[in-house]
């Protein structure tokens, strides 16, 4: 299980990002954070991640603390952060340097067919697509077998296309492997369609307003997703909003 601990964080300047986030979530369950700044969204994941430390508070998977980076969390940003001088396969197998060398290329070949990608390991990331190049980023982050997966608004950038595409995707690759996952998303019909809880955030400092239940089976054209996403994008836009010179 992955607790959230009285999770708060500050800005280099002292200014609050997030303030006192309790959360449990369960091997297998996918939570979506919507609302509050993107700001304070994407801090959240990153304090998941290791990518930063909170102020207060901490981060535990079964018990133990999560201090860093490490392979028990993979993380798929906005952008998908290829880097540029390394074809596909050695972007997917970046994080699988200890695994043999034949185990490695093993891994990589299946985690590109898995994202629809296979005999693309050769190809250059400026070759690529933005819809493929996120499908480079998910199998790389999916390569390393992660208990709980983190998505930083993967799919804001991508036509409706793509972005449909991709989101029926990771529901069929999350069905594989099942880690935790955790979506921050701007989009509530995202939210609706994706998770089993939404976690609400209010704004400045970003904190937990509410945390709704979603029930499962939801498909794209359903009534139940209709009135999901209606439900959803009420709570959201009943949200008070803080002025900026109200925060000290």
């Amino acid at each position: 299980m992955l607790i959230l601990e009285n999770l708060g964080m500050r800005n280099a300047d002292g200014a609050e990002v997030l303030r006192n986030i309790e959360l449990a979530i369960e091997p297998g369950e996918v939570v979506a954070v919507v609302g509050g700044p993107e700001l304070g969204r994407r801090a959240l994941l990153r304090l998941i991640a290791g990518l930063e430390q909170p102020s207060t508070g901490r981060v535990l998977l079964d018990g133990k603390p999560l201090a860093g980076p490490g392979a028990d969390v993979g993380m798929v940003f906005s952008q998908p952060r290829l880097l540029s001088w390394l074809r596909v396969a050695d972007n997917v197998g970046l994080c699988l340097e200890p695994m043999h060398f034949a185990d490695r290329a093993a891994r990589v070949e299946a985690e590109l067919r898995r994202v629809g990608l296979a005999g693309h390991g050769g190809r250059w990331p400026a070759e690529l697509p933005d819809g493929k190049a996120h499908r480079v980023a998910l199998a790389r982050a999916l390569a390393v077998r992660p208990r709980v997966l983190l998505l930083e608004d993967p799919f804001a950038e991508l036509d409706a296309d793509e972005r449909m595409e991709l989101q029926d995707g990771i529901t069929q690759l999350w069905e594989g492997d099942r880690p935790a996952m955790i979506l921050a998303t701007r989009d509530v019909e995202e939210a609706a369609l994706l998770a089993d809880r939404v976690v609400v955030l209010r704004s400045r400092p970003g904190r937990i307003d509410r945390v709704i239940e979603m029930s499962r089976p939801r498909a794209r054209d359903s009534h139940r997703l209709a009135v999901a996403k209606r439900r959803l994008a009420r709570v959201v836009d009943r949200l008070p909003v803080v002025p900026v010179r109200a925060v000290a």
